[in-house]
């Protein structure tokens, strides 16, 4: 009886450690990283920040496979107020991204004219499998303030020529008001 209890508990002791051997994966560092340059920016309604992002392989010995990539808008009005351009940053991915490599591409975020101001976030993310099939993912934020158009200030010039108008005008006037009492 006591042999048998042994031999269960080792089976299982035995069954245990196959199971940790076999599912467990020892901690990976993250091979991939993306940035953007600039990761934040203030704008105004109307205008276009074109920006870098640049993809880094940061393994000295693993290709990366990229398999797939993502993007996403958060703010107070994200379809009435910004528009996101990765055509150019998506139309020049490489397959695979070697080790150590980097890629960089552009993208273009556009402020409509008639949005909301506020504070918005872009994520983008780019996924990719390592030569062992473990799925990546790199994710960059770019922080956009959206504030509203200023008020335009005249120029020195144009403010002294309306200065100068105005006077003419008053001695113009001061001058009919003269003569009609005559």
């Amino acid at each position: 009886m006591i042999r048998r209890f042994v031999s269960a508990v080792f089976a299982l002791f035995a069954l245990t450690l196959m199971t940790l051997s076999l599912g467990a994966r020892p901690a990976r560092a993250q091979l991939l990283d993306l940035t953007f340059s600039p990761s934040a920016a203030t704008l105004v309604l109307g205008d276009v920040l074109i920006f870098d992002a640049t993809l880094t392989n940061t393994s000295a010995t693993e290709t990366l496979s990229l398999v797939g990539f993502g993007a996403n808008l958060s703010g107070p009005d994200v379809p009435g107020t910004l528009v996101w351009d990765t055509t150019d940053f998506e139309a020049g991915l490489p397959f695979e991204l070697e080790a150590g490599g980097t890629y960089t591409g552009q993208m273009a975020l556009s402020v409509l004219a008639g949005g909301t101001p506020g504070v918005y976030v872009a994520t983008y993310s780019v996924d990719a499998e390592d030569t062992e099939f473990n799925f990546l993912t790199a994710t960059a934020d770019l922080t956009v303030t959206v504030n509203s158009a200023t008020a335009a200030v005249p120029e020195p010039g144009s403010l002294a020529l309306g200065v100068l108008g105005g006077a003419a005008g008053l001695l113009l006037s001061r001058r009919r008001s003269r003569t009609a009492r005559v």
